[in-house]
């Protein structure tokens, strides 16, 4: 799942982007969580890498966004009805991934290895974040959503003192709320958003840290 473009999971953010938030990366330090691929176990922390218990998982490193990685996420096309979650369909939301000055303070890129695999987009309001994020489109539909969120969610709480989270999703996206449901997020309001050229419906939704 940005919130406005989510990925295996798809959501969108009010304004621009989609999920958001504010991620941590700490001096020489990238932050690290585990996202299971099938069952995982977290043991603690060292240094800010997850370690888990399992083979088949994957080891997401969040990064301050980069060109190479906008122009990546730029080129990811979702099939119908989640195409509506394209960086083609909203320009607004591709000028902020090409914005520097939100590269590694908003904006982070998620990797397994040196695999780009999804952002989050994580902008803090007072001690709320705002929660933003995508997952490539073939990752898609594999059961990854939820532990994509967590480890999102996780990053975020390293980084930034925050008592909610909150996102926003198109209400059409089933998927992406099943999922949201799932980590902890409840429904807030129902409200009208201008993007990709019309009026659609969305759902925002919360959640405690």
């Amino acid at each position: 799942m940005l919130q406005k473009k989510n990925r295996p999971v798809v959501t969108r953010r009010p304004a621009k982007l989609l999920a958001r938030g504010s991620a941590a990366y700490f001096g020489d330090h990238h932050q690290h969580t585990c996202a299971d691929v099938f069952i995982s176990s977290m043991v603690a922390p060292d240094e800010g890498r997850v370690n888990c218990a399992t083979m088949k998982l994957m080891l997401i490193t969040f990064r301050p966004l980069d060109r190479t990685a906008a122009d990546g996420i730029r080129s990811w096309h979702y099939e119908a009805p989640y195409d509506f979650y394209d960086m083609s369909e909203d320009l607004g939301d591709l000028d902020e991934f090409y914005a520097p000055s939100r590269w590694g303070v908003s904006l982070f890129g998620a990797y397994d290895e040196e695999n780009l695999v999804g952002f989050a987009d994580l902008i803090p309001h007072d001690d709320v974040i705002e929660l933003g994020l995508g997952l490539r489109p073939d990752l898609t539909g594999r059961r990854l959503g939820l532990d994509f969120v967590n480890a999102i969610l996780e990053f975020g709480t390293k980084h930034t003192p925050v008592r909610e989270f909150r996102l926003d999703v198109a209400q059409f996206n089933e998927r992406a709320i099943r999922v949201y449901e799932r980590a902890g997020f409840t429904r807030t309001r129902e409200y009208l958003r201008e993007t990709n050229g019309g009026l659609w419906p969305f759902i925002e939704m919360t959640r405690p840290a």
